[in-house]
This record gives structure tokens, C-alpha cells and sequence, in this order.
């Protein structure tokens, strides 16, 4: 795997050895990558001309369950305040997400059920954004980077924590190398 230079949220030593040593990786997911990518071939038209909402309904929820997730999309956030919330929280099982739900509001207790947080975007969106100067923004609602880092801070969840045996990782792959 390449070495990953500038802003990340993970290390290159996780990514190209803690990762992989992980038994997660392997399992057997031709299958799933097999339907992912049938998904994209039939979508990858229209795809540049949707808005976010639409990308999450014609590819990203379609993606989430063939990979296996249980989700809760637009979780109720609780009090006061400007924090926002992921577009998804992931959970292993239907279960987990039932006991989730009426945690909603109560950050901790809510996120702590789930495995991944997740935020869409619309399908051309660039993932990283500089202002007018050139300069990096660090701003949750001008720059995904910083969303998700600030979705991740205000679960208030150690999101370190192991995956549970069994869960089916996705290995990050370009869909448009497909």
C-alpha cells in the first residue's frame, strides 16, 4: 500500500500494518465487492448529476446494505447547541440498532452501540477544500475533513476501540479504478 502524505485521519503504520494483520481482512469479500461494483456500473451515469440526498438514496444506502450494515440515518441530536450529527451511525446487527434508538440524544450512551459514523456526500464533492487565499479550511460546514473529525470528537466515543470478530470490513477502494 502507498505511503499517504499530508492530512489523515489514520496513520500510514495503522494502514499498512495494523490493518491488514487484522483477521477482518481476511474474510472472503468478492462477493460484496462483486455487487458494489455492479451498483456503480449501473449508477455510475447518473451519478455526477445527483445532490447528496440523492446519491445516499440511488448509491450509498444501496452500498451500506450489501456490505452488511444496519444503520440510523440523521441521528436526533439532544439539547441545545450547534453540534452537528453524522449522516449515519453503523451498527453489526438489527439488534444493536434497536437497543441504539432510544439512546438518541444521549451521545455516549447512542454512539457507543454503533461501530462507524459515516457522512455523505454528493458524488463530485471534493473531500478536502481550500479557501479563497489557498489556504486549507477548517470549517465543519465548508470541509468534510473537519466534519468528520468533528462528528467523531462529539460522539464523545472512543472510536479506537477493536471491531467485534465477525464484522465484514470494507478495504477503501476508488470505485472509479473499478
Amino acid at each position: 500500500m502507498p505511503t499517504q502524505t499530508g492530512k489523515t485521519l489514520f496513520s500510514p503504520h495503522y494502514l499498512e500494518t495494523r490493518l491488514p494483520a487484522a483477521p477482518e481482512w481476511a474474510e472472503d469479500c468478492l462477493e460484496a465487492f462483486a455487487r458494489l461494483k455492479a451498483l456503480y456500473d449501473g449508477k455510475r451515469a447518473i451519478l455526477p448529476t445527483l445532490n447528496e440526498s440523492q446519491t445516499e438514496q440511488e448509491f450509498v444506502k444501496p452500498a451500506l446494505e450489501i456490505l452488511g450494515w444496519s444503520y440510523i440515518v440523521q441521528v436526533k441530536a439532544g439539547g441545545a447547541g450547534s453540534l452537528t450529527r453524522p449522516d449515519y451511525a453503523l451498527f453489526s446487527d438489527e439488534r444493536t440498532k434497536a437497543e441504539a434508538y432510544p439512546h438518541q440524544g444521549d451521545d455516549p450512551a447512542f454512539y457507543s452501540r454503533a461501530l462507524v459514523v459515516a457522512e455523505a456526500k454528493y458524488w463530485s464533492r471534493p473531500l478536502s477544500q481550500k479557501d479563497a487565499d489557498g489556504r486549507d479550511t477548517w470549517k465543519a460546514d465548508g470541509n468534510p475533513s473537519h466534519q468528520m473529525v468533528s462528528h467523531l470528537a462529539g460522539t464523545k466515543v472512543n472510536w479506537g476501540s477493536e471491531v467485534p470478530a465477525g464484522t465484514m470490513l470494507a478495504q477503501a477502494t476508488p470505485l472509479t479504478s473499478l
